[in-house]
């Protein structure tokens, strides 16, 4: 059991099920081999009787145990409990009806479990698809830049073409002002209030707020009409 416990403590990645598993194996595989040490000291100079039946017609044999006992050994030796993986056949493994951690499936424990082996057998692709990840992110932010300078660059050459005017009815005349669905407010220069209203100007009332441009810049204002 000492060797056990250093076995355990020297893996950094060992957990509480694991742990457990595999002291039950070591204590059930221990109490497997004394069962056998003690049942062939016990019998060492005995000698087993084996009966046969053959057409109804008995007949008994006597076989020193030396002989029977070596067979024995070599059987339990050889012989490995697909269930818990100890050296016993597995009509007498007491995990048998144990449903396994891992699978989910009855019949044997984690430590045995074939597709557990198989699923730490396979490469770890942890820090790969770490790493794609971050390269697919910094891609579609690349890509985001793209768009957004292929819009830009499009407003900007076809700037003039883009833009939709419409006439407006103002004081005294019309005024030609560009339709913008993003803008909450219109503005005309001084010299167009001017000439919409040559004659009597309209109250303008100061502004309580500030208005700025699309790149965010304060514009200056004389005030609103209403």
């Amino acid at each position: 059991m000492n060797v056990l416990q250093r076995r355990l403590l020297a893996e950094s990645t060992l957990t509480f099920n694991e742990a457990f598993s595999r002291a039950v194996a070591a204590k059930s595989a221990a109490e497997q081999a004394k069962h056998i040490h003690s049942q062939k000291f016990n019998t060492g100079n005995s000698t087993n009787l084996i009966r046969q039946h053959s057409n109804n017609n008995k007949r008994t044999f006597q076989k020193s145990s030396s002989s029977q006992s070596k067979p024995e050994n070599a059987q339990s030796t050889d012989v490995i409990c697909y269930g818990c993986g100890g050296h016993h056949d597995r009509s007498s493994c007491k995990f048998r009806d144990v449903t396994c951690r891992f699978c989910k499936k009855k019949g044997h424990i984690e430590r045995a479990c074939r597709a557990k082996r198989k699923n730490d057998s396979m490469p770890r692709t942890g820090h790969m698809q770490k790493y794609s990840s971050t390269h697919a992110v910094k891609s579609e932010s690349v890509n985001e830049t793209a768009a957004i300078y292929n819009l830009s660059d499009l407003k900007n050459s076809k700037c003039t073409q883009m833009k939709r005017n419409v006439s407006v009815q103002l004081g005294e005349g019309e005024c030609i002002m560009e339709l913008d669905s993003g803008s909450d407010y219109s503005i005309i220069s001084s010299n167009e209030l001017d000439r919409l209203w040559p004659n009597k100007k309209p109250k303008i009332f100061p502004l309580t707020f500030q208005i700025c441009d699309y790149q965010k810049s304060p514009i200056r204002i004389r005030g609103q009409i209403m």
